[in-house]
Formats: structure tokens, sequence, C-alpha cells
């Protein structure tokens, strides 16, 4: 699974993927990107290194002006 994220300006993000009751399963990205679009790829696996569980999860991008949040469907 790929996320792409474009920023207008070089800046510090985290991106964090959380499962329903608001854990946190992996942070994927924790340091200044520069500007423009960067993909980050999550290969499913939770901090432990074990596979995901089926089920709804939601990656959070955090950066200077905000934050996004995404709904992340994971069939097995």
């Amino acid at each position: 699974m790929r996320f792409r994220i474009e920023l207008p300006a070089a800046m510090s993000v985290k991106l964090t993927v959380y499962d329903v009751m608001g854990r946190v399963v992996r942070t994927l990205v924790d340091k200044s990107l520069p500007a423009g679009a960067t993909t980050v790829q999550w290969d499913r696996s939770t901090r432990l290194g074990m596979a995901a569980n089926s089920g709804v999860y939601f990656a959070c991008l955090s950066f200077a002006t905000g934050t996004r949040t995404l709904e992340v469907p994971i069939l097995r």
C-alpha cells in the first residue's frame, strides 16, 4: 500500500497508522520531507513486524499547518 504526500514546502511530518480503537499500529514517517511529492510504502505490518489483521485503519498525517486522516480498509 502506498501513500503519496504532497507538500508545498519542506516541513516536518508524521504519518501514523491507527486501528479503530485509536492504538498506534505503525509510524511510517516522522521526519522532515522536501517540498513536492513523496511516496511512502506500508507493507501492512505492525510496529512489531506482524501482519496487520483485516479491518479498518486510519492513516493520520500531521504537519505544520494541520492534519489529514484517511480511512484505510485492509482485507486479507
